[in-house]
Parts: structure tokens; sequence; C-alpha cells
């Protein structure tokens, strides 16, 4: 898929990286970044798709340095993701966390820049991806539980309190969402009672802090309300 330049200078940098020369190899990797521009475009993305497709299905231990992904991988996960090329989506969102903060997120579809986006996208395009459906009920759950876990202090929008019902049904929606996906995943391959308890807890605190936004009592806290409106789910 290489050519032969291009072959020995990704050669030599695994060589260095296997030998710790991090340095060294960081200098060898940037020289087969500056080589990876003389490809055509179709070779140089036939092969960061092979490298992204190791990495994430094969579980390839080789380190992912961040230029190699901003400069190779990334542009051509994101054609991938607007062309519909399978598993590019799945893909993206394993190393999506490669470009938090970053701006290079912003090239990816408006409703594609989030690993949950990118899975729901990835499940449009391939019902039967049994791992893009997995992955999505673990990001769903891990949104849920953090949106949650100050309960019954409060429940949390990001860093701050839930402010607007909308934000609770939001939040609702969500929990149906991971819940449909979990039927579809089967029950063999979930963690299903802590995936169950966690949905029974997650839906008692978004349907009560929703009460809670149109019928507190003055500054009334929610764990206030809650001990108010039904003292026995307080413990």
């Amino acid at each position: 898929m290489l050519a032969l330049p291009q072959r020995e200078l990704w050669t030599a940098y695994l060589e260095l990286e296997a030998l710790g020369q991090r340095e060294e190899a960081l200098g060898t990797l940037r020289a087969f970044l500056e080589s990876m521009k003389e490809l055509d475009e179709s070779a140089r993305e036939a092969w960061a798709l092979d490298r992204a497709r190791a990495i994430v299905d094969a579980g390839d231990p080789q380190p992912l340095r961040l230029p190699l992904f901003v400069e190779v991988l990334f542009p051509a996960l994101v054609r991938g993701v607007e062309a519909g090329t399978p598993g590019c989506a799945r893909w993206t969102a394993s190393l999506l966390h490669l470009v938090r903060g970053r701006q290079e997120r912003h090239f990816l579809p408006k409703e594609a820049r989030t690993e949950a986006g990118l899975l729901r996208l990835a499940l449009e395009l391939d019902p039967s991806d049994g791992a893009a459906r997995l992955q999505l009920i673990q990001e769903l759950s891990a949104a849920l539980e953090y949106a949650t876990h100050e309960a019954p202090d409060t429940v949390l929008w990001d860093q701050d309190a839930v402010t607007t019902k909308a934000q609770c049904d939001e939040l609702l929606a969500e929990l149906v969402e991971m819940e449909r996906h979990m039927g579809i995943a089967g029950v063999a391959e979930l963690q299903e009672k802590n995936l169950v308890d966690l949905a029974e807890f997650c839906r008692f605190h978004l349907t009560s802090y929703r009460a809670f936004l149109g019928q507190r009592e003055g500054k009334e806290s929610y764990r206030q309300f809650l001990d108010r409106a039904e003292p026995e789910s307080a413990t």
C-alpha cells in the first residue's frame, strides 16, 4: 500500500519506537509524514484507514502519535465519515479523544462531533454493527451516570446543575435511547444488572428533578424537595 520510500521510513520509525528512542522516533515520524505528501490522496487515505482499523478493531499496540493522527489518519477518517465509508464513524469515535478541545473536531459534520453522534451515525449506516452499539451504550451510560452522580444533592448538565425542564427531557431521551440499544444488544453481552440499576436510578432522579424545577418552594434544595415530596426516596 505504501511506496518504497514511505515504507522504509515507516519501518525505521517503528524500530525506533520499539527501542524506546523517542526523540529519534519522532524525527523519523516527521520525515515519514512529509514523505506521505508525495503519495496520491487515494493511497494515503487507504493506508490511513487501514491503520485506524488495525488500532481500533485489531488492538494494534503501536503508539498513535498525535502528529500522525492529526495529519494523516484524521483527515482520511473525516472524509470517510462524510462518504459513509464502512467503519469510519466507529473508528473515529474511538479515536476522537485525541482531538478533544482542538479545532480539528469541527471538520466533522455537526451531528458527528461527539463520540455518541459518531456512533449513532455508524448505526444508521450499519444497524448490525454490534461493536458500535455496545460502545454507544457505554457512552450514554457514562453521560447519565455523570449527570446523576451528585444526586440527591443535584443533577448536572455539563459542570453545572440542570436549570430547565428541557435539559431533563434531553437526558431522559438519552436514557430511553440507552435502554432501546440495551434491548437490541441482548443480555449476555452487557453488565445488565448494573445498567438496569443505573437506568432506574437515573429515571427516578431525572423525573424528580424535572418536577423539582416546577414545584420547589422558595430556596428549597433538591434534597429538601425529595424529603417533602416522597420521604421514603431520600435514603
